[in-house]
């Protein structure tokens, strides 16, 4: 039941959410709205690092059957191990800082946080998951509130941005879909747990059936990470979605896309993954080079972020390409610190909208001569991103670029040039925020806005300084994830 609650802990709040009517209510009601679930994977995380083990959480329940003699049975199937404790944890802590940031929303609170926890139990759903078709169930509902959210609380080009994000995660679930079924009917199951242990010696799957499936799972996560080419979609997003939830979409939807590959493409296809590692390390490389230098050339604050965000979820994949227990760990932890880091920068941004200044950089141009907090948090997410030892961003890359040596030395080399031009462009951003006088000076950081800018700092050098915190939780589950590759 612990998992059904933590599971469910956001619908709970979004019902107490619609029985209110004052907007100052609501809004408070829908940060308190979002503790129980950080509450509860804090205790599961806990647990794990002190026990070990969670096979005592896991649940299995008839849900769904069609036949007689139910032939054909959907589980409700939840489990979870090391990997999935911590992207659950880290779903919370964005969720709550996420809920904090849309204090700002103006216009229509109540539907704005009634879709902004749907898309948390979504996203929670989405790790939770011990079955292929609730895992597509889950990832499916984060579609529904994203579409709504975006069409209607976003700018710009809102509704053309909102189609955009419909039709090529839409896409992407449909291939995913396809390769759901297709198992089912090879093997009789759906659990992912049972699926990890079969698929690899299951002769009845021949090595190119599996070679197919693998392309197929690499597509369909690749356009949610996302792969150049199939990145349009969310450069659109993040800059033309409410800045409160670019934070979930950067922080944790992306991230999605890096946990399916491992979950599902290392785990079910080890030997179609050895054989693909150098295609991986050089799409990866592709992604953070290209992203890199497009970054360079942006003068808007959003659309660098968008670009270096495509830069960052290529050094995940080049993580994941390294097929070395290292560099798999890194593409974790790249994860997790791009995660903190995208959704730092977004929280500043809605503090930066609030106070109606323009996010180009001639706009932001002197910052620190009168909004002198504000910019020196700017500046720490630029350090983070640039991997200032110390801080989250440098352990990942480090570990990234120690596994994918160690595979790849020549990919390696070439990619390295990624982390100089990260830190051109960030440094660019650093020098636009410090020099000159502010031509629209603002009032600076309040005491919430503070508190809550110093909780994302504390993360990033929480896990810079005590990497442990990451890698006790992920180690074992990874461990045995390359031994079944090599």
């Amino acid at each position: 039941m612990y998992l059904s609650i933590l599971l469910f802990s956001p619908l709970i709040a979004c019902f107490i959410i619609l029985l209110l009517k004052k907007k100052r209510l609501i809004r408070w009601m829908a940060v308190v709205g979002t503790t129980p679930s950080l509450i509860l994977s804090l205790f599961l995380y806990i647990f794990y690092m002190r026990e070990g083990s969670l096979q005592s959480f896991s649940e299995f329940r008839t849900w769904i059957f069609l036949g007689v003699d139910q032939p054909f049975s959907l589980p409700f199937q939840l489990g979870v191990d090391g990997l999935s404790v911590i992207m659950i944890l880290f779903t919370s802590i964005l969720a709550f800082l996420s809920a904090i940031a849309s204090v700002y929303v103006k216009q229509h609170v109540k539907g704005f946080y009634t879709l902004l926890f749907i898309l948390q139990f979504g996203m929670l759903g989405v790790f939770l998951a011990d079955n292929l078709f609730l895992f597509f169930i889950f990832l499916e509902i984060t579609l529904i509130p994203m579409f709504f959210l975006i069409g209607n609380w976003g700018e710009g080009e809102k509704r053309k941005t909102s189609f955009y994000y419909l039709l090529y995660n839409g896409l992407g679930s449909l291939l995913l879909l396809m390769a759901f079924v297709y198992l089912f009917s090879k093997t009789g199951t759906t659990s992912i747990s049972e699926l990890q242990k079969m698929i690899p010696t299951l002769s009845t799957v021949t090595n190119v059936e599996k070679t197919v499936l693998f392309t197929v799972f690499l597509i369909g996560f690749g356009i949610k990470l996302p792969i150049v080419p199939f990145h349009s979609w969310m450069i659109y997003v993040h800059q033309h979605a409410p800045s409160s939830i670019v934070m979930l979409h950067s922080g944790v939807l992306l991230k999605i896309g890096g946990y399916g590959l491992i979950t599902f493409s290392l785990s079910f296809f080890p030997e179609q993954a050895s054989m693909a590692s150098s295609w991986l390390i050089g799409l990866g490389t592709i992604n953070f080079l290209y992203g890199g230098f497009i970054a360079l050339a942006q003068t808007n604050l959003r659309r660098m972020i968008a670009y270096s965000s495509v830069s960052h979820m290529g050094v995940v994949l080049i993580g994941i390409g390294s097929i070395h227990e290292i560099g798999v760990q890194g593409a974790v932890f790249q994860m997790i610190s791009h995660g903190f880091i995208t959704a730092f920068f977004f929280f500043l941004i809605v503090i930066l909208e609030d106070r109606r200044l323009s996010l180009d950089y001639n706009s932001l141009s002197g910052m620190s001569s009168s909004m002198t907090k504000l910019a020196s948090m700017f500046i720490v997410c630029c350090l983070a991103s640039v991997g200032l030892p110390g801080m989250s961003g440098f352990i990942s890359e480090f570990l990234v670029f120690t596994g994918v040596f160690n595979q790849n030395l020549l990919l390696g080399s070439i990619a390295v040039v990624g982390i100089l031009v990260t830190v051109i462009y960030m440094v660019r951003f650093i020098s636009v925020v410090q020099k000159g006088h502010a031509k629209q000076p603002k009032a600076d950081l309040n005491g919430l806005e503070l508190s809550s800018a110093l909780l994302f700092v504390l993360m990033i050098i929480a896990i810079g300084v005590f990497p442990s915190v990451v890698s006790s939780a992920i180690a074992e589950p990874i461990e045995l994830l390359v031994k079944g590759m090599r």
